[in-house]
């Protein structure tokens, strides 16, 4: 939605697969132009890719000024 990228899920059948995938992932939508991935539920995983908490209110800035963005 937006400038944003909510993910919900990742699973793969092989071995370390839904690494590459979300690299791959967070490759096109830096290229797209959208400013954050809401990962859902902070993990060791996605910590390993960079991703980090943010305050509530930091998030409810983020949807203001990104939802009405075009995709």
């Amino acid at each position: 939605m937006g400038q944003l990228f909510f993910g919900e899920s990742m699973f793969s059948r092989a071995d370390n697969a839904s690494k590459v995938g979300f690299a791959t992932l967070v490759e096109h939508l830096t290229d797209w132009g959208f400013v954050l991935i809401d990962c859902q539920m902070p993990t060791q995983h996605l910590h390993s890719f960079g991703a980090r908490s943010i305050p509530r209110q930091t998030f409810a800035d983020y949807l203001a000024r990104h939802l009405d963005q075009p995709t």
